[in-house]
């Protein structure tokens, strides 16, 4: 991908190749099964937040 010299200038720190920091949470869970997870290729437990209003929505139908 290269920069269109008939758009707007990308911002001079946007360039291509350049990394990305970013964060995950993961669910708190014991070091036994953090390891059985890794040997085994499983994919880690992330967070998720629970929407109370929606679950709420279900009910009443």
């Amino acid at each position: 991908m290269i920069e269109d010299k008939k758009e707007k200038r990308w911002p001079p720190k946007i360039k291509m190749g350049t990394g990305v920091q970013g964060i995950a949470i993961l669910n708190d869970v014991p070091i036994w099964y953090e390891l059985w997870r890794n040997i085994n290729g499983f994919p880690p437990d992330y967070y998720e937040v629970k929407n109370e209003k929606a679950g709420k929505d279900e009910k009443a139908k």
